[in-house]
């Protein structure tokens, strides 16, 4: 589960992405449709963050971002420890 109040905007992009199946293969195109869909379709606060996350991205900071993205849908990378983390996947 995702808490604005503890997590990092890559923490959190790193589940929302997880969730949503989205691995460090998946094309920036793809990342942003998904993040896109997240913020017409999450709650308000997430949809927020998804927001932050796309303004974030078109003043170049995308690459700090897809660091936290994984191998394997459903896993993210904690950018504070370098942990897999597994998330469930909404289908």
């Amino acid at each position: 589960m995702i808490n604005t109040e503890t997590m990092t905007m890559s923490e959190m992009f790193g589940h929302m992405m997880a969730a949503r199946g989205i691995t460090k293969y998946s094309s920036r195109v793809t990342v942003i449709k998904t993040l896109v869909d997240t913020s017409r379709q999450a709650s308000k606060e997430l949809a927020d963050v998804a927001e932050d996350i796309i303004y974030d991205f078109t003043c170049g900071d995308i690459n700090d971002y897809m660091e936290v993205l994984s191998d394997e849908p459903g896993e993210y990378v904690n950018p504070e420890t370098g942990e897999v983390i597994s998330v469930q996947m909404i289908p």
